[in-house]
């Protein structure tokens, strides 16, 4: 049976933070966390806590997501949410005062938002990858090319003094025999 962990928040105009004590949260590889919408979510056995909260704030998001996002600090002995409000205003209480359904209709529409955005960020994460990818092949070709052309030149040059050479030796009383082309 699970446990609801006892739990602090504050708040300013904003964005609220909310502090979960559980023990031992760092060192749980069993903590998993959800946070965005309107809804607030923490699982580290044996505690599970779940907050409808009272207006929607910013989804937990990657750094290179390049949008705001609200933020997740896990210390030893807490989680500390800090969640940036899309709406600014002070809320005056954590959670909403909802008949159920609508507090249902709210939570699942914040999980199938996250998952929407989940997608695009792994979506711009992949094109960011090949992107990085063509660049580097990019790159390589230019050098290759530049390599290739520093060969022909060395080997023109080396074909050239290999002419003057011949043509030294054979005083200029020779004829072209064979026309060099690269």
């Amino acid at each position: 049976m699970p446990v609801t962990p006892r739990y602090a928040w504050s708040e300013t105009e904003e964005e609220a933070r909310v502090t979960v004590y559980v023990k031992a949260a760092a060192a749980s590889s069993q903590l998993s966390y959800f946070c965005g919408g309107c809804v607030l979510k923490l699982n580290c056995r044996p505690y599970f806590l779940q907050l409808d909260l009272h207006d929607y704030v910013c989804y937990v998001a990657p750094p290179a997501a390049g949008r705001p996002s609200s933020s997740v600090a896990v210390l030893s002995d807490c989680v500390v949410f800090t969640l940036r409000k899309l709406k600014r205003g002070v809320w005056g209480s954590l959670t909403a005062q909802l008949p159920p359904e609508e507090l249902a209709e709210r939570r699942s529409r914040s999980l199938e938002e996250k998952r929407m955005l989940d997608q695009a960020d792994s979506k711009r994460e992949e094109e960011r990858k090949w992107d990085a990818q063509r660049l580097a092949v990019k790159q390589q070709i230019e050098k290759d090319t530049q390599e290739r052309e520093a060969i022909r030149k060395a080997k023109q040059k080396d074909v050239e003094a290999a002419l003057v050479r011949f043509r030294q030796v054979h005083n200029g009383r020779t004829q072209t025999l064979f026309a060099f082309r690269l």
